[in-house]
């Protein structure tokens, strides 16, 4: 199976999609450690030194100040999970990201949006060898790479050691769990974090807001970060095909719903 990302239309962005879809399609039977330099993407943003109390989960610190820190880029399993294979993932991505801060002391680089809709503050967490403690996660198959709202810096690089861990079978993705749901498995009862196969079987547009309806039943909408051109030229392309997306389930005016704010989170499924 290959799966290539889609952009808008082309511009030197699109460059980047295809560098990395061209990646997203090598076949890979080992996974690199991060490189020293994996937060180049980050160099233009607000640094801030911390000091962490405790670790949430894999995806979420509290600091000494008790402020609460969402890392940017990722998302792990939760720890509540009801499905066990998928809460024994999300206890070893919490131990995973304790080991990597064991000193309680790292540096954060502020994401463009500062804030998520639960008051906590979005930031990458660099360790003291440079990477990105969200980088090494991935890598190990621990997390899954996720862009959201203009918290969009380091995408490419996230993905792509996804797509590396991915090839290698490494982590979650040894054993697909509760978190992929396709036709068979979605049910409408479903909510939180999935990765979702379908085909797009009609395409809305209202305005600048495009709305893709799948096959089984979910509603995609593309927000206003998803590009500030017109979409149609990916959406006309995705008529009719199968597609993987990631993101949170919710509802909107009783219908399940998933909003993306990146073609990063939206790849086309090929044979």
């Amino acid at each position: 199976m290959k799966i290539d990302l889609r952009s808008e239309k082309r511009h030197p962005t699109r460059c980047l999609f295809f560098v990395v879809a061209c990646l997203y399609v090598l076949p890979s039977t080992s996974i690199a450690a991060p490189s020293s330099n994996s937060n180049y993407c980050l160099q233009d943003q607000p640094t801030e030194t911390a000091q962490i109390e405790r670790v949430s989960d894999g995806d979420t610190v509290v600091l000494t100040d008790k402020r609460r820190v969402r890392l940017i880029g990722l998302n792990t399993l939760e720890l509540n999970s009801a499905a066990e294979n998928d809460k024994l993932w999300a206890q070893r991505a919490k131990a995973r990201l304790e080991e990597l801060i064991s000193d309680g002391k790292v540096t954060l680089k502020m994401g463009n949006d500062e804030f998520d809709r639960y008051g906590r503050t979005l930031a990458h967490i660099v360790l003291p060898d440079n990477t990105l403690a969200a980088e090494t996660l991935i890598s190990e198959g621990l997390a899954f790479a996720v862009t959201v709202g203009a918290n969009n810096q380091c995408t490419f690089s996230l993905h792509e050691s996804e797509q590396r861990a991915r090839n290698a079978n490494l982590g979650v993705w040894k054993s697909p769990g509760e978190w992929l749901s396709d036709e068979t498995t979605m049910s409408p009862a479903d909510r939180g974090f999935k990765l979702i196969r379908s085909s797009v079987e009609n395409i809305t547009k209202n305005g600048r807001v495009t709305v893709l309806t799948l096959r089984n039943g979910l509603n995609v909408k593309l927000d206003r970060h998803w590009g500030k051109s017109d979409t149609s030229t990916v959406t006309s392309e995705l008529l009719g095909q199968q597609i993987e997306l990631r993101g949170w389930i919710g509802t909107n005016a009783g219908q399940t719903t998933v909003t993306l704010s990146h073609p990063a989170n939206l790849q086309k499924i090929t044979h």
